[in-house]
């Protein structure tokens, strides 16, 4: 696992959002409309910083995955996986 800091560029904040700590989520390439590439990096979300402004997500990754370098100074959209649940996810909500 890899804690992975996304941070939104220029004075934006990050969009209104439901996810927190624990959850599962898919980390993906974008485009500019926000249409999500097919590759998909799945993690946790570990933080949301307090200034509105980043997210910390850890990510499953082997070593030398072209994926998640690819991440790295792109637009990503982080979603949500909805209907998975494991150990963690089961902790962070009992």
């Amino acid at each position: 696992m890899h804690l992975v800091l996304f941070r939104v560029e220029g004075n934006h904040r990050l969009p209104p959002t439901t996810l927190s700590p624990g959850d599962m989520v898919c980390v993906r390439e974008c485009d500019s409309r926000g249409a999500g590439a097919t590759s998909c990096l799945q993690g946790f979300v570990n933080n949301l910083g307090e200034d509105g402004c980043s997210i910390s997500v850890a990510l499953e990754s082997r070593h030398g995955d072209p994926t998640f370098s690819k991440l790295f100074g792109k637009t990503v959209r982080i979603d949500r996986i909805h209907g998975l649940a494991d150990t963690l996810t089961y902790e962070v909500l009992h």
